[in-house]
């Protein structure tokens, strides 16, 4: 990575990111026209507890909007609850981008669903995306989203 790439890295806008990231959730809702059954705690607000309990970095969640992306674009979804498929892609993005992350049982204590549906939601995530992704398009994706501080 260079010195360009890193500077551009390190002038993301949070509040932009985490305002992007609610909306793609809501852009797959209403693509799907799902009626939304989540009434105990509104999307916005569950985003920001889950990014804040597991003690997420900007990285991790631009990784993570990638992921929902190419897993929302895929065929034959077997999990359909938008927030189950956020909580997974994030799972991986920690897992990939980090030699230390979370445990699946740390996760249990983060975000409530037993270990057992975590470990579904994850393998089932995994089996339709591919992890991989170039630096040259995770620049674009933070330029893209006009992420940036200016």
């Amino acid at each position: 990575m260079n010195q360009q790439q890193l500077k551009i890295i390190k002038q993301i806008n949070e509040s932009k990111l985490l305002s992007y990231t609610e909306k793609i959730i809501n852009r797959y809702i209403e693509e799907k026209k799902k009626e939304i059954n989540h009434t105990t705690i509104p999307l916005n607000v569950f985003i920001e507890k889950v990014l804040r309990r597991s003690k997420c970095r900007f990285n991790i969640v631009i990784l993570t909007n990638i992921y929902f992306e190419r897993y929302i674009n895929t065929k034959d979804m077997e999990i359909e609850d938008e927030r189950k498929i956020f909580i997974g892609v994030l799972i991986l993005a920690f897992k990939y981008w980090n030699d230390y992350h979370h445990k699946n049982k740390t996760w249990v204590e983060i975000i409530g669903l037993e270990i057992k549906e975590i470990n579904r939601i994850e393998r089932i995530i995994l089996n339709k995306i591919n992890l991989f992704v170039t630096l040259e398009f995770f620049i674009e994706d933070i330029e893209k989203y006009q992420l940036l501080q200016y």
